[in-house]
C-alpha cells in the first residue's frame, strides 16, 4: 500500500518526514514529493503556478501506482489542497488533509508577510486563490475515504475550513478529527505523533 505525502506551500519534504518514517516502519511504500519551484532558492516558486504543483504530485502518484496496488494522498496545508485535486481526478484509495486552508480569508494574514517578502509572490498568491476556488467548487467530486485533520490553535486556518471540508466532500466515508494543542505545521507540533498514530489509522483501516 502507497502514501503520497505532499508538503504545503513554501515547504519542503521534511515537513512530512517525521509522517513518513513513522508510516514506512508500519510496512507502506511511502514518496514524499518537493513540489515545483520548492527548494533552497525561495524565490523559484514565484516562478510557478498551483498547476505545477499539481503536476508534481501527479508524478508522484503515478509513481506510486506503478508500485503499489492501493494508493492513498496525505497533504498538509496547500498539500491537503493538492491531494483533493488529485482525489477529484485520479481513482485513489483515501484522502488525509491537514490545516488546510479552503478560501482566501484564512490566509489573508499570512499571505502579508509573503507580499512584504517580495511583491513577485503576488502571482502565487493569486495562483493559490485559484486553487481554493477550484477544489471549494468541486468537493463532491471526491468519493474516496476523507480524513480531516485540523489544529485548534491553528493561527491561519480557522475551524470552520475543516468544518467545509468534511461537509462538502462527496464521499460516504468521512472523518473530522480535531487536535487541541496544535497548530498549523501539525505533523511537527507537540501533538505529531497522536496525529502519525490517526493517519495510520485512517489508512490501516481501509487499506
Amino acid at each position: 500500500m502507497g502514501c503520497l505525502l505532499i508538503h504545503g506551500f513554501r515547504g519542503s519534504p521534511q515537513e512530512m518526514r517525521g509522517l513518513g518514517e513513522f508510516l514506512a516502519r508500519k510496512g507502506f511504500t511511502v514518496l514524499g514529493v518537493r513540489l515545483a519551484g520548492h527548494g533552497d532558492d525561495p524565490h523559484q516558486v514565484s516562478k510557478t503556478t498551483w498547476r505545477d504543483w499539481v503536476a508534481s504530485a501527479r508524478e508522484g502518484l503515478q509513481e506510486l501506482e506503478g508500485r503499489c496496488r492501493q494508493v492513498f494522498v496525505v497533504g498538509l496545508s496547500i498539500g491537503g489542497l493538492i491531494a483533493l485535486y488529485l482525489a477529484m481526478q485520479h481513482r485513489t484509495e483515501g484522502a488525509v488533509v491537514m490545516s488546510t486552508p479552503i478560501s482566501l480569508k484564512a490566509w489573508q494574514v499570512h499571505t502579508v508577510s509573503i507580499l512584504k517578502y517580495v511583491v513577485s509572490w503576488l502571482f502565487c498568491v493569486v495562483s493559490i486563490v485559484e486553487l481554493m476556488r477550484y477544489v471549494r467548487e468541486n468537493l463532491s467530486r471526491v468519493k474516496a475515504p476523507v480524513l480531516v485533520v485540523q489544529g485548534v490553535k491553528d493561527p491561519h486556518v480557522p475551524p470552520s475550513h475543516a468544518r467545509y471540508i468534511h461537509d462538502h466532500v462527496g464521499s460516504e466515508d468521512k472523518e473530522l478529527v480535531w487536535f487541541p494543542n496544535s497548530g498549523h505545521a501539525i505533523t511537527l507540533d507537540g501533538e505529531r505523533e497522536s496525529v502519525w498514530a490517526k493517519v495510520y489509522e485512517f489508512i490501516a483501516r481501509r487499506g
